[in-house]
C-alpha cells in the first residue's frame, strides 16, 4: 500500500529519524511512503538503480543527474504507474538548461481509491479515498567532471478528512569518468526533511542515503550497481544492466533488467527482478517497466518524454561521458604496488540482520597495478563483534580473499582523485554465540563488491572513503541462510 503512512503509525516523539534507524526494526515507522520509490519507468526497469545516470528522470532520483542539459535546451516527462490493488501514481517534470545551470519543476501525485470505511463494530460505512502529493523544484550544475544538484519538495498527504504536510530536500553528486568505457560514481541523500505532523503525533520522512556506480562496459551496454541505506530498513544493494540497439541517431531501442536484494529478502526470487524496455525516436522517448511483488501482484510503469530544442539527450548506456578533455583517464603515475588499511562499520542484513547489531571493523589490503585502469590484490578484514539484539551473544566474521579494482581518474580536488569499483571473492570465517542458526561456526565462500573515492594528498599517500557489500551462504540443518552486510569505510594507502 502506498497511502498516507503517517496515519497508520503508532505515536512517536517528533524527530528526523525513527528510533533504531537504518535497521529492520524501524520498518513501518515513516510517513510519505510514496516517496520511497521515485517515479521513472526507466529506473524502475533497472530495479531502482538510477542514481548514477544523467537523464531527465534524474529529477526524481538524484538532481545532479539533470546537469547534463546544455544551455537553451529543455526536456519534459509525463509518467503513469498502475500499482498494487487500486493504487496509482502520476508524475510530470520540466527541465530547462540555463547559462548558470539547469532548473527543474515537477510534481508527483499518488492515489488510493476504493478504501472501505468501517465503524467500531466492524460494519461497512462506505468507501473513501486517500492521496499524497509532492511539488518540487530543482537546480543542478556542472563543475568540471563533477555534477551537483539540489531539489526542494513540498509534501501533502490526506486520508479521508485528515491531512498533514512537510518539506524535504534531495541532494546529490555525480563524478563522471572520462572516455567511452569510463565509470561514473554517485552519492545522494533523499527525503531529508521535517516529520509529517498530524494532531498529537509526528512521523519522520523516508530518508535514504545511496551510493551508485555506472560502468559503460561496452558501446551500448551499461552495468549499474547501487547500495542503499534507508532509514526504515537495513542496507541493501541493487544490480542492473541496460543494452541499446542503435537505430538512426539519436534513436534507439533499450532493454533493461535488474535485481533488488531488498525485495529478494522480503518477497523471494519472483519479487526481486524488474525488467522493461525503452524506445527513443528523435526527440521523443517512451519507457515501460514491469515490476513484480511476488504473491502480492505486479505493477506497470510508463513514462513519456521529449527533448525540446534539439535531440541532445542520449541514453547513458550508449553515450560517452561528457567530461573535460583535460581530465585524466586515471590518477596513475607509474607506481605498481599499494598497501593500505581501512576502518569500517559493518551492518548485517539478510537472515542475520534480524538478530545482530552493526559492528566496527578493520582491514588491510595490498594491490598490484595492472595498468591505467585495473589493479588486483589481496585483502583481509575482521569485525570486532556483532552484539545480539536479544541482549546476549555475539557474531564475529573474518574474511580473506582476492579482489579486482577498476579505476577512473576524475581530475578534481587535488587533480589526483580516483573513483573505483571493486569485486572481491574469498573465504569468510564466522562464529556465533548463541549458535545461529544451528551451528556455532564455519568457513564459507562468499563475494563482495563496492565503490569509493581516493585522493592523493601528497606523493605516494592517499586517503579515501567507500562502500562495500559482503555476502555468503550458510547451509545448516537442511536450510540455507544468508549473511550479508553493508559497510561504509575510511581508508589510507601508500603507493610505491
Amino acid at each position: 500500500m502506498f497511502f498516507f503512512g503517517v496515519l497508520r503509525s503508532p505515536a512517536r516523539a517528533a524527530g528526523l529519524f525513527p528510533s533504531r534507524p537504518f535497521s529492520d526494526e524501524a520498518a513501518g515507522t515513516v510517513s510519505a511512503v510514496f516517496l520511497k520509490t521515485p517515479p521513472a519507468a526507466r529506473y524502475q526497469a533497472l530495479a531502482g538503480a538510477g542514481s548514477a545516470l544523467g537523464s531527465p528522470e534524474a529529477f526524481f532520483y538524484n538532481p545532479a543527474g539533470t546537469a547534463y542539459l546544455p544551455p537553451g535546451r529543455s526536456a519534459m516527462l509525463l509518467g503513469y504507474e498502475s500499482l498494487l490493488e487500486s493504487a496509482g501514481r502520476t508524475s510530470a517534470a520540466y527541465l530547462k538548461g540555463l547559462d548558470g545551470g539547469v532548473i527543474g519543476f515537477g510534481f508527483l501525485y499518488n492515489y488510493e481509491a476504493g478504501l472501505e470505511r468501517y465503524d467500531a463494530l466492524g460494519a461497512a460505512r462506505g468507501s473513501f479515498r486517500a492521496y499524497d502529493a509532492a511539488l518540487a523544484g530543482s537546480y543542478a550544475r556542472r563543475f568540471g567532471a563533477m555534477d551537483l544538484g539540489l531539489t526542494v519538495k513540498f509534501i501533502h498527504s490526506a486520508l479521508d478528512d485528515a491531512s498533514a504536510g512537510s518539506a524535504a530536500l534531495d541532494i546529490g553528486a555525480i563524478f563522471r569518468g572520462a572516455g567511452r568505457n569510463a565509470t561514473d560514481f554517485a552519492l545522494t541523500a533523499r527525503n531529508l526533511g521535517f516529520p509529517m505532523r498530524y494532531e498529537d503525533r509526528a512521523d519522520p520522512l523516508p530518508f535514504e542515503l545511496a551510493g551508485a556506480m555506472h560502468w559503460r562496459y561496452a558501446p551500448g551496454f551499461g552495468i549499474l550497481a547501487e547500495g542503499r541505506l534507508p532509514v526504515d530498513h537495513s542496507p541493501y544493494t541493487i544490480l542492473a544492466g541496460e543494452y541499446r540497439f542503435a537505430l538512426k541517431e539519436p534513436s534507439g531501442l533499450f532493454l533493461r533488467a535488474g535485481i533488488n536484494f531488498k525485495n529478494y529478502d522480503e518477497l523471494g526470487l519472483p519479487g526481486a527482478f524488474a525488467s522493461g524496455f525503452g524506445l527513443k525516436l528523435g526527440d521523443w522517448g517512451f519507457d515501460y517497466a514491469f515490476v513484480p511483488y511476488g504473491d502480492l501482484g505486479a505493477t506497470h510503469r510508463l513514462t513519456l518524454g521529449r527533448d525540446l530544442g534539439g535531440a541532445v539527450h542520449k541514453r547513458a548506456a550508449a553515450a560517452p561521458a561528457a567530461g573535460p578533455e583535460s581530465a585524466p583517464s586515471a590518477s596513475y603515475s607509474g607506481e605498481r604496488w599499494s598497501a593500505g588499511v581501512s576502518i569500517y562499520n559493518s551492518s548485517p542484513s539478510g537472515d542475520f540482520g534480524k538478530a545482530y547489531k552493526g559492528s566496527p571493523g578493520a582491514g588491510v589490503y595490498a594491490d598490484y597495478r595492472l595498468g591505467r585502469h585495473f589493479a588486483a590484490g589481496l585483502e583481509a578484514g575482521n569485525s570486532f563483534g556483532h552484539e545480539s539484539k536479544a541482549g546476549s551473544g555475539e557474531l564475529g566474521v573474518f574474511n580473506f580473499g582476492a579482489r579486482l579494482k577498476y579505476l577512473s581518474g576524475l581530475g578534481i580536488a587535488f587533480r589526483n582523485t580516483t573513483a573505483y569499483g571493486l569485486l572481491g571473492l574469498g573465504a569468510y570465517n564466522w562464529s556465533a554465540e548463541p549458535a545461529a542458526p544451528a551451528k556455532s561456526s564455519g568457513t564459507e565462500f562468499g563475494y563482495s563488491f563496492g565503490a569509493g573515492l581516493d585522493v592523493e594528498f601528497t606523493p605516494g599517500w592517499s586517503v579515501g572513503a567507500g562502500l562495500r557489500y559482503h555476502c555468503f551462504l550458510i547451509e545448516s540443518a537442511g536450510k540455507v541462510y544468508t549473511y550479508s552486510s553493508f559497510a561504509p569505510m575510511l581508508e589510507a594507502a601508500y603507493s610505491f
